[in-house]
């Protein structure tokens, strides 16, 4: 993947500029220059868009020979799959999320397990349900996999049998010992967006490839991001990608904004980078 564009400054950023006001000089004039000529935050934030990229790029090479022997297709999803069409690493991710099949919802669980993964059923509100080799799981709940040494989540007890309650560490992902499994739905050569408004995608367009990694179209992806468009991740995701689309692929995001949301919807409007 080529090299990092862009990483919003975070918190950590802001408390080196908090140390440096206190410890070497005001915000104004010159002081603490000479004691720090060549500071920049600009170098900092660069060489954390580095290990960013790194980081993430080395997990996805992980994914792929994780998932090598996979009897099932399979294809990244989420951010990582907008990293990988355009060849660049645009932010931070959270987790992984992989996209597969509900025919293959046994073979999922039987992969993970063999591979000594713990899997979680969603269950909804907060709840999730352990799996183990003599549980099946329902059709269209996600599941979400971990390795030991994850520390993304941790889980307390439910008043419901068999069931926990989790809660999710939005601390980013170090390395590949989270990964969650999206159903979706094809029909024939058709992936189903959504079938009840006859919302599909030719399946050859909706899962491309990079370096050998299968991932979600871009459109695809962003689709599913605007139901929450509000998030400042989202909007972000949407303003680097969308101006990478090529005509076909806006159209088809266009014509699914207009189905999904006919009041209309925040990512349509007359600025040159939003949807015409």
């Amino acid at each position: 993947m080529g090299a990092v564009t862009h990483v919003l400054v975070n918190d950590s950023t802001r408390r080196y500029g908090i140390f440096f006001r206190k410890h070497v000089g005001g915000s104004g004039g010159n002081a603490g220059r000479d004691l720090l000529p060549s500071f920049s935050f600009g170098k900092i934030i660069s060489k954390r868009k580095d290990r960013v990229a790194m980081k993430q790029n080395l997990m996805m090479k992980e994914l792929k020979a994780f998932m090598a022997d996979a009897n099932f297709p399979w294809a990244v999803c989420g951010g990582f799959a907008l990293d990988l069409f355009l060849d660049k690493t645009i932010r931070t991710h959270g987790d992984i999320d992989v996209c597969v099949f509900e025919p293959d919802r046994p073979a999922v669980l039987h992969y993970m397990l063999s591979h000594a993964w713990t899997v979680y059923e969603f269950r909804g509100q907060g709840k999730v349900r352990p799996l183990d080799g003599t549980a099946l799981s329902e059709p269209r709940r996600n599941l979400m996999c971990l390795r030991e040494d994850c520390q993304l989540v941790r889980f307390y007890p439910c008043e419901d049998e068999g069931l926990l309650y989790h809660q999710f560490f939005h601390t980013g992902l170090a390395t590949l010992n989270y990964i969650e499994f999206l159903f979706g739905i094809a029909d024939g050569e058709d992936l189903v967006f959504d079938g009840q408004r006859g919302l599909v995608r030719t399946m050859s367009e909706a899962i491309l490839s990079r370096d050998g990694i299968p991932y979600l179209a871009p459109e695809v992806a962003l689709l599913h991001k605007a139901s929450n468009a509000e998030k400042p991740d989202y909007q972000y995701d949407f303003a680097q990608t969308y101006p990478s689309l090529n005509d076909d692929q806006r159209a088809w995001f266009s014509n699914g904004l207009d189905v999904l949301y006919p009041c209309g919807h925040p990512w349509k409007g007359t600025d040159s980078r939003m949807v015409p």
